[in-house]
Formats: structure tokens, C-alpha cells, sequence
């Protein structure tokens, strides 16, 4: 919805994360978090060489601070354009 907005055709998460990165939206942490997150989702839908749950578990259990972090800066971002 961002890239929409600002004018950017919406394509694959990675293209869509670079997208923001490069508008100012995403700095490193985030666009870092967005990629390991993008990353973890596929490997659990798609059981990509099988799943270690415990491993699994820690890396969501990292992400949850830098993804509350974006989701922060997301209703920063739609509050500003109200």
C-alpha cells in the first residue's frame, strides 16, 4: 500500500523491501528484519529442507522487536497521510 502510494508498483516482497528502503521509509534494521522474516515465512510454508521448530521459534522470537519497530513507523506513515 505504501509503494502504491508513493507511486511504485507493488512486486515481490524482496523488489517491494528495497523499494522502501530506498524511499526512506525502511533503514537497514528494518529492511534487514523484513528480508529474515520474508526468508523464515517461505522456509515454514514451503518446509524448505525440513524445519527445526527450536530454531524456528528463536528467530521469530528476534524479529518480534524489529517488526514491532516497522509496524510503528507504518502508523507513523499512515497517520501522516490522514
Amino acid at each position: 500500500m505504501i509503494l502504491k502510494d508513493e507511486g511504485k508498483l507493488p512486486q515481490d516482497d524482496y523488489t517491494n523491501i528495497a523499494h522502501l528502503f530506498t524511499l526512506g521509509i525502511l533503514d537497514d534494521h528494518d529492511k534487514a528484519a523484513l528480508n529474515e522474516a520474508d526468508w523464515l515465512r517461505n522456509r515454514l510454508v514451503h518446509g524448505y529442507n525440513g524445519v527445526n521448530d527450536a530454531l524456528a521459534l528463536e528467530s521469530i522470537q528476534g524479529l518480534l522487536v524489529p517488526l514491532e519497530r516497522y509496524v510503528k513507523k507504518v502508523a507513523a506513515w499512515v497517520k501522516q497521510r490522514a
